[in-house]
């Protein structure tokens, strides 16, 4: 047996904050096109050439992430997919839902294209780690020709030794941090701030595998301005973001500081063996593990209940991928650098408890929080 976690209201609660603007409703979308492995700027060139001179205009999202797109003459949704193989699956199971759920209650079905760059899966991969690498090398600008798309205009980030990924607008607002510059980038927001006089890079909200190709390429110039520099780098990176509690003791907007991951695909195959994390900001000494799972609206009350079992006092989506890389580059990259790492989830959301995510609520309290467990550590440090 399998109880949903959401159920068909909920799914179109969710599905209409994220996919739809108060100009465009879902009443007057009828195509939906989601281009994986391209970028914003390519998917307003390859529909200007097809459909001529401003054929899209920008949603105004509820739930704004990556910037979606409407053509009015074909009433067509159009999606620019760029960050991982995991976030184009999130749109395909919750696009077909919602589409399903609408043929059922209305009779009226979206029509849905899910499109790979060049119709080649293993162009769009390619193309998700090309992104994250000119991103990150338009930040050190160490060679001539990334300098046109540099990231920081008069700043590189050759000395700084502490990322945080994480919404911007809550490190920049935080009492203890000042903005020092913005980045220039449809790929991902990012910032420089300082915290203690010291510059600290803050890189914005990413998903699925995108936060750990980022740590890839990050570790890797890193790494050789260390090795340049001929003495070993400490660097710190953080990262904070909504999490839904398994734990009964737990509520909204609590602070969660957890040391191990069980990934949702191992666990059904009878491994429950859990990925280590050496969580900087963990002082819990027994076992308070997170439930990596691939999307939200495929949760079941059933499922959530054998992560709990099994010491996951949390659900989550993106940690998985950056632990894998960050112990990946300090293996790679030991002689240069000594990594750490630290996450602090707020609570957002109680599934087990009927309090799930279809309805959008305040989570600026708990964001806060978790930002201010960050910045003590980063102070600590210094």
């Amino acid at each position: 047996m399998n109880t949903p976690i959401f159920s068909k209201n909920d799914i179109m609660e969710y599905s209409k904050v994220r996919l739809t603007s108060n100009e465009v409703p879902i009443e007057k979308i009828d195509t939906i096109v989601q281009h994986n492995g391209i970028l914003p700027n390519e998917v307003i060139s390859l529909y200007e050439q097809t459909h001529g001179k401003n054929a899209l205009t920008k949603l105004n999202q509820k739930n704004p992430r990556e910037p979606l797109y409407y053509y009015d003459k074909q009433r067509i949704l159009v999606i620019p997919q760029y960050s991982s193989e995991q976030r184009a699956k999130r749109y395909e199971v919750m696009i077909k839902s919602l589409s399903d759920i609408m043929q059922e209650s209305t009779g009226r079905k979206i029509n849905y294209e899910n499109m790979e760059r060049e119709n080649k899966q293993n162009v769009t991969s390619i193309a998700y780690d090309n992104f994250a690498h000119d991103f990150i090398v338009r930040m050190f600008v160490n060679e001539e020709r990334y300098e046109p798309g540099r990231i920081f205009e008069n700043h590189t980030i050759h000395d700084i030794s502490k990322i945080i990924f994480g919404p911007l607008l809550a490190v920049g607002q935080h009492r203890e941090s000042k903005v020092i510059c913005k980045g220039k980038s449809e790929y991902l927001d990012s910032q420089i701030v300082e915290i203690g006089g010291e510059k600290i890079l803050n890189l914005g909200y990413v998903f699925g595998s995108q936060g750990g190709i980022l740590v890839s390429k990050l570790t890797r110039e890193l790494a050789a301005i260390a090795k340049m520099q001929g003495k070993r780098k400490n660097i710190n990176i953080y990262m904070f973001g909504r999490v839904g509690a398994l734990d009964d003791s737990l509520n909204r907007h609590d602070i969660i500081t957890p040391n191990g991951i069980i990934d949702w695909p191992k666990l059904r195959r009878k491994d429950s063996n859990p990925v280590h994390i050496t969580n900087v900001l963990s002082k819990e000494k027994c076992p308070n593990f997170i439930f990596n799972v691939p999307n939200v609206l495929e949760e079941t009350k059933e499922q959530l209940e054998l992560g709990r079992q099994n010491n996951c006092s949390c659900v989550e989506m993106e940690n998985y991928y950056m632990v894998h890389h960050i112990n990946m580059a300090q293996s790679n990259f030991d002689d240069y650098l000594n990594i750490s790492y630290g996450f602090a989830g707020h609570i957002s959301d109680l599934p087990l408890k009927g309090d799930n995510l279809a309805t959008e609520k305040d989570c600026n309290i708990g964001e806060k929080d978790a930002v201010s467990v960050i910045i003590n550590d980063i102070k600590k440090r210094q």
